[in-house]
């Protein structure tokens, strides 16, 4: 194919024109099967996803590898995951001839790509898996919701001039009460983890214990999990004990007039 004979967007409107076939977008250009500019326009004006021609010059290596390597791609997600060494390049095959390709690397920020030769299977199999999602969402909150409280949880319990230490508490609230010295406040921390800590430490004039932000903990406080879509305290898994453990891990020292200024908790989400 000869870069000069045909326009990158000529070359998607013949892909859209000839629905992603391969050999049938590959005989109208050796053809040069006209297309005018209104209907260059009208097809153009169709697309919901990006694109990859075979005139940029940044198509993929991988994917010029191939015997017949697609003309367009339409796709979503990450398009350098085509290239990436950690990533298997998936190539699924419907029976029309249209190739579906995917790919997926979970260290990275933005971690997928999908793509396929005709927009319209593109556009269906995100909707599917859209809708899937949200069926997915509402399942995980119907079982959330008809989860049972439980008695006992495992959580970390930080003291002034100690390093955190796991405990198996009883769920309840004067358990919670009676570790942290009063009256409690649960401020969450990130989207599944919760403080819960003396509520009147500061004017209490409870030991300094951690930072947080720019605030100070007062006294004796517990970390546990906090979902959102329940209304009770869990255990913490193996991941957040050592995530937590290592945050607060270093004993730190404050002078307690420092607590004077901080009555009021300001937290930052970690």
């Amino acid at each position: 194919m000869n870069n000069e004979t045909i326009s990158r967007e000529a070359l998607i409107a013949l892909s859209l024109k000839h629905n992603g076939n391969f050999y049938e977008i590959y005989q109208a250009i050796v053809n040069k099967e006209p297309i005018s500019v209104s209907e260059i326009i009208k097809y153009t004006k169709q697309l919901e996803y990006n694109t990859i021609t075979m005139l940029d010059d940044d198509y993929p290596i991988k994917l010029k590898e191939l015997t017949n390597p697609p003309i367009v791609l339409y796709y979503e997600g990450n398009p350098t995951l085509f290239d990436d060494a950690n990533a298997n390049l998936d190539i699924d095959t419907f029976s029309n001839g249209i190739r579906l390709y995917s790919t997926f690397n979970e260290s990275l920020e933005q971690p997928y790509m999908i793509a396929c030769e005709n927009h319209e299977y593109l556009k269906n199999l995100m909707n599917f898996m859209k809708n899937m999602d949200n069926s997915l969402n509402e399942i995980n909150q119907t079982l959330a919701s008809n989860r049972p409280e439980p008695d006992e949880i495992k959580v970390l319990i930080i003291e002034p001039d100690k390093h955190p230490y796991e405990a198996t508490i009883p769920n309840k609230l004067k358990s919670f009460q009676s570790i942290v010295g009063g009256h409690i406040e649960e401020v969450y921390i990130d989207d599944h983890t919760a403080i819960i800590c003396n509520d009147e430490g500061k004017i209490n004039n409870l030991k300094a214990n951690r930072s947080i932000g720019n605030d100070i903990i007062a006294g004796t406080f517990i970390i546990c999990k906090a979902e959102s879509d329940v209304d009770f305290w869990e255990s913490l898994d193996d991941n957040q004990i050592l995530k937590f453990t290592n945050m607060f891990f270093d004993v730190e020292e404050h002078d307690q007039s420092e607590l004077l200024d901080k009555l009021k908790f300001n937290f930052h989400i970690i």
